[in-house]
């Protein structure tokens, strides 16, 4: 081989080496490499993204293992299952007692805390999370909400992560003893005056006799749907209890004029020991439902909550 192409040959040589050796060893990146934080607990008003399971025995097996679904955090201007309404610290071990019969009593007082927050959050009890007085001299809300208690991931239990968060969501149960979650927009804060996830949060019973009701969706179509209720610890008289349900179907639905339109009827249902009470006074002991009802037989397909006047969702 002539002298100055071997010369050639070890610099060609040389210069690939000089390109290749510090590919094959890495490029130095440089720093300090830093753990990735764990999240802390979620904030009041953060979305849950990923569904859970709503069939969770929260007075079974799951309970008193105190074991419940994990949190999966989402972004809020996106659809979501729920939201965050208050963070449990230090959770309660559920409370196990015996009863005569040789059963048990099971108290789960996590859920207990997150279904008071959880009316905080929507508006139907005092930020105590009190019911306070009775709306009009009688009723307290009748909203269908769901609350559980949410388990920090399993990444943040690794951590020593131990709080809960109380998360409140929307089920669609169209009938009785099924549901399923509903995915929607917007925030469940202040519901009650919003009509955010009415439809879901109504208590519409399908038959007119609101004892006898085959459903309780207000997505279905009904006869009417029930605002308030009470229990009379002494005798009154029906037409008391329906001036007063009267102000809160006002209050309620934000539309003063779908009783005086004569479009519907305010309706006032009284039980005592499983008879329908139908006479002009309600005895005492007797639990009662104040809502109203469409006239002439005409159904509705939606919630009344917050209508104000946007137009009746007729059937």
């Amino acid at each position: 081989m002539d002298r100055r192409a071997a010369g050639l040959l070890v610099v060609v040589v040389g210069l690939l080496a000089a390109v290749v050796v510090p590919a094959v060893g890495g490029r130095g990146i440089p720093g300090v490499a830093q753990p990735v934080p764990v999240p802390g607990p979620p904030a009041i008003g953060a979305c849950v993204g990923l569904p859970f399971d709503t069939t969770f025995d929260r007075f079974g097996a799951d309970s008193t293992d105190d074991r419940y679904p994990e949190l999966g955090l989402g972004e809020c201007d996106q659809a979501h299952v729920g939201e965050v309404v208050s963070v449990i610290a230090q959770p309660l071990p559920t409370k196990v007692t015996g009863t005569p019969d040789g059963g048990s009593d099971v108290e789960d007082r996590n859920s207990t805390a997150c279904y008071l927050a959880t009316g905080s959050f929507l508006g139907t009890l005092d930020p105590a999370g009190k019911a306070g007085p009775a709306l009009f001299g009688y009723w307290g809300w009748v909203a269908s909400p769901g609350s559980v208690p949410l388990m920090p991931t399993a990444r943040q239990q690794a951590a020593g992560a131990k709080w809960l968060a109380c998360v409140t969501y929307l089920v669609d149960q169209p009938l009785i003893g099924g549901e399923s979650l509903v995915h929607y927009q917007g925030t469940l804060r202040d519901a009650l005056s919003t009509g955010v996830g009415r439809d879901y949060l109504g208590y519409c019973p399908t038959e007119a006799d609101w004892n006898r009701a085959s459903s309780f969706s207000c997505a279905r179509p009904h006869h009417g749907e029930v605002f308030g209720y009470t229990s009379v610890s002494q005798e009154v008289a029906r037409t008391t209890l329906t001036a007063s349900c009267a102000k809160l179907v006002e209050r309620v639905t934000k539309n003063p004029d779908l009783v005086r339109d004569n479009q519907f009827v305010v309706s006032i249902q009284a039980n005592l020991t499983g008879q329908a009470i139908t006479g002009a006074t309600i005895p005492s002991g007797s639990t009662v439902q104040c809502g109203v009802l469409a006239n002439d037989g005409r159904m509705v397909q939606g919630s009344l909550i917050a209508i104000g006047t946007d137009p009746i969702p007729w059937a």
